[in-house]
């Protein structure tokens, strides 16, 4: 660590309080009223391995969250057979409408773009935050140095002196199919969990509240889950998308449990926030895991190493709350660099 860097070591024993004080993992869950839009169950696999499912997905989730969800009935272009690819994003794809609230402290999910300490994370996950952290351990970190945030999508990029092995990212035009599946690693609940999910179309997600956004963004049906719980995902915004190569097609920021889906921006919108911040992306420490366990029996293997080696990693987010910082001191900067690098 060059001279005058150690003071950007976050270590987190005083923001860990601040977190267990105030709960709460940040992301986006979309609850739906009940029912389907027309042409929703085509080429939906029902998942019959998450606990407490049923075909109407029958989870209930708490009316006091701070997030509420409206899917529109709008219209919509016939579903292409499962295995085509996906089409373009439209005006006419079917529209749904979550409201945020107050930001508070919270955790999500990062993941490394490049070795030289470039993330991407979700919008929501960065955006109003006071500090923002890259933990390395129950009581260690470092600090993010910078973040950009998309103007139009839930997507933000982050700085860190600290790098670790990168994902690659699929190209902006890449072109996803219907059906295809998706690897999902990150923190849901604080806690290391995967998600394995098929493709079942597109849709526009619309946000309210404390920012207001409208985007394209990729429904995917969840399969299933590692370990099995029930509930929200909440933690894993933020997180990355692969696909059976090992290439982030997608970036994790939103779910409806009741319905088993899950949301993600999009190949464009990653590479449009990447241009924005005029990051550098890749570098020498690609991830090299076996994308062998990419499939839908090994994926929770390839989660445990991705996490271990930190290409995949918890996000701390703090904001200004006068009243925690009179009953608790402020997170300190560790100055002895002792425990703070990736593995």
């Amino acid at each position: 660590m060059r001279a005058g860097s150690a003071r950007h070591v976050l270590t987190v024993a005083a923001a860990a309080l601040l977190l267990a004080a105030c709960g709460g993992e940040d992301e986006k869950t979309a609850k739906s009223p009940g029912g389907a839009n027309p042409g929703d169950s085509i080429n939906q696999p029902i998942n019959r391995k998450v606990p407490g499912t049923s075909r109407a997905w029958g989870l209930v989730t708490d009316p006091k969250d701070e997030d509420s969800y409206v899917e529109r009935r709008t219209p919509r272009r016939p579903h292409p057979e499962a295995g085509a690819s996906l089409p373009p994003p439209s005006s006419r794809d079917p529209q749904f409408t979550i409201k945020i609230g107050e930001k508070k402290n919270s955790t999500g999910t990062a993941f490394a773009i490049a070795d030289s300490g470039v993330w991407l994370t979700a919008r929501h996950v960065a955006f109003g935050c006071r500090v923002i952290g890259i933990l390395t351990g129950p009581r260690k970190g470092f600090k993010v140095l910078k973040s950009v945030i998309h103007p139009n999508a839930d997507v933000a990029i982050l700085f860190t002196e600290k790098g670790a092995p990168y994902f690659p990212v699929a190209p902006a035009n890449h072109r996803l199919a219907l059906g295809q599946s998706g690897f999902h690693f990150g923190y849901p609940r604080g806690k290391p969990g995967d998600v394995h999910s098929r493709i079942m179309g597109r849709r526009i997600m619309r946000v309210q509240g404390r920012y207001s956004t409208a985007e394209p963004v990729v429904a995917w049906a969840e399969q299933a889950r590692f370990p099995e719980t029930q509930g929200p995902l909440s933690g894993l915004s933020g997180g990355p998308i692969l696909d059976k190569d090992g290439t982030v097609v997608g970036v994790h920021v939103a779910g409806s449990i009741r319905r088993g889906r899950i949301y993600s921006v999009t190949p464009n919108s990653m590479h449009q926030v990447i241009q924005q911040a005029r990051a550098r992306i890749g570098g020498q420490r690609q991830n090299s895991l076996d994308r062998n366990m990419l499939n839908p029996q090994d994926y929770p293997r390839y989660g445990a190493e991705v996490r271990r080696q930190l290409t995949s990693a918890k996000v701390l987010c703090l904001v200004n709350d006068p009243g925690q910082q009179q009953r608790r001191p402020p997170p300190r900067y560790d100055t002895s660099g002792e425990g703070s690098d990736p593995a």
